[in-house]
């Protein structure tokens, strides 16, 4: 039995190697946690109105589940709406877990090369 150590607890099943416990060294951190989200919050680029601002802050909160990587991906998504209604809908479709994260990076980036393809083929044929 392999034991890893980490602010979540949790027991990780991985074929071939058996099971890992995973130990929680507590949540005391969630404040720090707390503070970055209401900090990149202040600082999102549209203008976004202070219940939109206190909506964002709740369900991140409320979501992150202890997971850094979690909150700083969806300030990425967050930041990346131009308009309060992008804002809007981003934060209604917050994903739960990292691997759905992972699936929509790549959904987008796939749909981004996809973009640069048609442009380098219509410059090609031009």
């Amino acid at each position: 039995m392999s034991i890893a150590l980490t602010y979540r607890s949790s027991t990780v099943n991985i074929d071939g190697i058996g099971t890992i416990v995973v130990l929680s060294l507590g949540s005391s951190h969630y404040g720090d946690l707390e503070k970055y989200i209401a900090h990149k919050a202040s600082n999102l680029p549209v203008h976004v109105p202070s219940e939109v601002r206190a909506t964002v802050i709740k369900r991140l909160a409320g979501k992150h589940n202890g997971m850094f990587l979690w909150v700083a991906l969806m300030f990425e998504e967050l930041e990346s709406a131009v308009t309060l209604d992008e804002l809007k809908r981003a934060l209604e479709d917050l994903p739960d877990r990292l691997d759905e994260i992972y699936r929509r990076i790549i959904r987008n980036l796939d749909k981004k090369l996809k973009k640069a393809q048609r442009r380098l083929c219509q410059k090609t044929l031009v």
